[in-house]
Parts: structure tokens; sequence; C-alpha cells
């Protein structure tokens, strides 16, 4: 199992939103939590040795919430993620983290 995190930010048409993403590897299978715009969210998916990914989850606005479907690659140092929903197309990038403030928010 390897477990990583990441501190991230989603370009959207309004501007950037920033936020944190921990993920859980074990096999093919990849699950774990996103925190943006202050909601944290589950998400799970398919990863390959390669960390070509296919996630599914949920993103939580103050006024509504968005199922999202994303394609992408997770690696040790970098997250990359295409973001599909009703409301558009997301693009959210990332660098791995040790930031003990947000290692708090998944322990």
């Amino acid at each position: 199992m390897t477990e990583l995190l990441y501190e991230i930010q989603m370009h959207t048409l309004i501007g950037i939103k920033y936020g944190s993403m921990y993920a859980k590897i074990l096999d093919d299978e990849v699950k774990g939590i996103m925190n943006l715009m202050k909601q944290s969210t589950s998400f799970y998916g398919k990863i390959n040795k390669n960390g070509d990914c296919e996630i599914q989850g949920q993103i939580i606005s103050l006024t509504k919430t968005i199922p999202y479907q994303a394609i992408g690659k997770i690696k040790k140092e970098t997250v990359e993620l295409d973001m599909h929903t009703n409301q558009g197309e997301f693009h959210i990038a990332g660098k791995g983290t040790q930031n003990e403030k947000i290692l708090q928010l998944y322990c």
C-alpha cells in the first residue's frame, strides 16, 4: 500500500482554488480524500503501475454538489487530473508534500 499527500490547485473560470489531496493506492485501486473550497470529499477509482488513473467523486461548493469523473496521472511527486463535470472541465495540478498542517487534516 502506498499513501500520498499533495498540495493542489484547481483551475476554474473564476480563478484558482487551492486545496489538498490524500491518495491511498493498493494494487490497481486508488481511493482518497480531496479537500477543496473548505469541503472534504472522497474519491475512488483505478490506477496502473505508471500512475495513469481514472477516478470519480464529487466537489461540494457553497451552492451545489458537482459529480465528476477524472483522468490523469498520480505519481509520488506530482498529480495531474482533468475533471469532467456537468459544469464544465477543470484541471487539477499538485505537488507532493509533507506539510504538517495538511498531514493533520488526514490523520
